[in-house]
């Protein structure tokens, strides 16, 4: 049998110039990112980035996942496999605007499911995930190796599956004397903070709580719209503190990491819950809102002030949707007693493109041999390779 050279881990290692496409649909449910990127040894190239929305067809389907209501197995299935094809459509787009083929594909998929390692009456249930958008149809609709399933190989070995984000942020993007903490604000919130010098071995990262998540669903519950542009709703109200302090007796916000969270526990469930609150207590719209922002930023300050060395110089780099919302920013620099917080463009690499080109360079990982999970970080008790690789025929 003839050797493949796509899988021989030298022919990665010594490629000078090598492009790959990601593609990473978040926990926000609002569109498919997709970031063309040249790796050069060390270095990352954002080449071309953009949003695609969801098609109309699949946006019930898809609520119907994000507030985790029942679906039947014959439309999870469709559901499944439509968005290969979907996924595999954005990138030949991607493709046609930067006039290359890729190398590779690496494709995260959308999370519908994801719950870490847990104990119950002295019974320990595994962790697990689940992303869909099948790869094979993404190898084969496009003509390119595509790699998916980043977050199973780190579950597999007693990890949470995620964060996986914060080895690209080490790798690429950590400064020889100052602490850089990136933030990530999608749906759930989470951060990296990286040490001078960037020590894959002192990273520290987990998922603070909500980030846009509550937010938009009372956007969406209060006021019919998908979102607070601009944070300009929360800055017509004020905060409601008896029930922010309420809010912050949640016990996941006092574990210690690694942790990770999701929609299961801050998702449709949580706001209506958080709606109901609001109408007993005849609370304003505009405050309710206010509140919830606030209860972002408190929860990621406290996490941050926790875990930083305020002895040493920190910088904040801001990604994700929540960078966009200024009354979420100016309540977190507020929090964190800082002004040292920055768009993570400034990097050179577009914030919100950023999830996106880091599942590109976890997939070049996978493809030169490269362990990229952090088991400080995920809890998983050994380094693995991530990934699985779907070969077009």
């Amino acid at each position: 049998m003839n050797s493949i050279p796509m899988l021989d881990y030298n022919y990665w290692r010594t490629k000078k110039e090598i492009i790959g496409i990601g593609v990473m649909a978040g926990t926000s449910f609002d569109g498919i990112d997709v970031a063309a990127v040249c790796f050069h040894e060390e270095k990352i190239e954002l080449l071309h980035f953009k949003t695609y929305p969801f098609l109309k067809k699949i946006i019930p389907d898809l609520f119907k996942l994000r507030d985790g209501r029942a679906i039947d197995l014959e439309s999870f299935t469709r559901f499944h496999w439509t968005l290969g094809v979907l996924f595999a459509d954005c990138v030949l787009d991607t493709m046609k605007a930067v006039k290359l083929k890729p190398d590779f594909i690496a494709s995260h998929g959308q999370t519908v499911y994801h719950t870490p390692e847990y104990r119950s009456d002295d019974i320990l249930f595994h962790g697990g995930t689940l992303q869909i958008g099948e790869a094979s149809v993404i190898a084969e609709k496009t003509g390119i190796l595509t790699i998916s399933d980043f977050r199973h190989a780190d579950i597999a070995v007693g990890g949470e599956g995620a964060p996986l984000i914060p080895w690209f942020d080490a790798y690429y993007f950590s400064h020889p004397q100052k602490q850089r903490i990136f933030l990530n604000i999608g749906g759930i919130a989470n951060f990296t903070l990286v040490p001078p010098g960037g020590d894959m071995d002192k990273l520290v990262a987990y998922d603070t709580g909500p980030g846009n998540m509550v937010i938009d669903k009372l956007c969406e519950r209060l006021f019919s719209l998908p979102f607070d542009k601009g944070g300009y709703l929360a800055a017509q109200g004020s905060v409601d503190y008896p029930l922010l302090k309420e809010l912050l007796q949640d016990t996941y916000f006092d574990l210690p990491g690694p942790k990770s969270t999701g929609r299961e526990r801050y998702g449709a469930a949580y706001s209506e819950k958080l709606l109901s609150i609001g109408q007993k207590r005849s609370i304003q719209p505009v405050d309710l809102l206010a509140t919830a922002t606030k209860l972002t930023s408190r929860t990621i300050a406290d996490a941050i002030t926790r875990e930083i060395h305020r002895n040493e110089d920190f910088e904040v780099f801001v990604s994700g949707g929540g960078w966009h919302n200024t009354t979420l920013m100016a309540m977190l620099e507020s929090d964190l007693k800082s002004k040292n917080i920055f768009d993570f463009s400034e990097t050179g690499i577009s914030g919100d493109a950023k999830e996106a080109a880091g599942f590109a360079a976890l997939g070049k990982a996978t493809l030169c041999g490269q362990h990229a999970n952090v088991p400080s970080v995920t809890g998983a008790k050994k380094n693995v390779f991530l990934g699985k690789i779907s070969l077009p025929g």
